[in-house]
């Protein structure tokens, strides 16, 4: 299986789902659906349907595929998974400036340990797509949380951010 593929079982159904390489957001390109390896002549007897079809998840496909074309070193792994925690957390209350400050926060990590497909990496852990990552760290441009260097990924924490996370990690 190549990292632009993904397979979930639904019942007694494999279902391989693939995307275009590089792809950053959108559906797969194909889906193909096959008996699993251990399912029954009997769990098979009455063929695919509607249901079956029903339960592909797309979102939760798409998000697995962009983690597998991550590369975030092992050392940083459990970092990153805390900070998605957290910030999935934070997002039960909505895009808070809060919320975006941590965001940044991760984006300048990110981007400072040279992980190649930044955006996709976060989507993973906020369980959003990348162009909805993409909007939200524009929004803490414009509030005034991260700034920007023209022509290059990156930025700093305004003292604003530091602020807010300072708070944040004392509560």
């Amino acid at each position: 299986m190549s990292d632009n593929q993904v397979i979930q079982q639904i019942g007694p159904w494999r279902v391989l789902l693939e995307w275009e390489h590089g792809a950053t957001q959108g559906g797969p390109i194909s889906m193909e659906i096959t008996p699993a390896a251990d399912a029954t002549p009997e769990e098979l007897a009455h063929g695919l349907s509607q249901t079956v079809l029903r339960q592909v998840d797309f979102k939760a496909a798409f998000n697995q595929m962009v983690r597998q074309n991550t590369q975030v070193s092992e050392p940083l792994r459990p970092v990153i998974d805390g900070m998605g925690e957290e910030l999935r957390e934070m997002l039960k209350d909505g895009v808070t400036d809060k919320y975006l400050a941590l965001l940044a926060d991760a984006y300048l990590m990110l981007v400072h340990f040279g992980v190649h497909n930044v955006a996709g990496e976060l989507a993973g852990l906020v369980d959003r797509t990348p162009s909805g990552v993409l909007q939200q760290l524009k929004r803490a441009r414009k509030a005034g949380l991260l700034t920007s260097i023209p022509g290059r990924a990156g930025g700093h924490l305004t003292p604003r951010a530091e602020e807010l996370l300072a708070v944040t990690r004392l509560d």
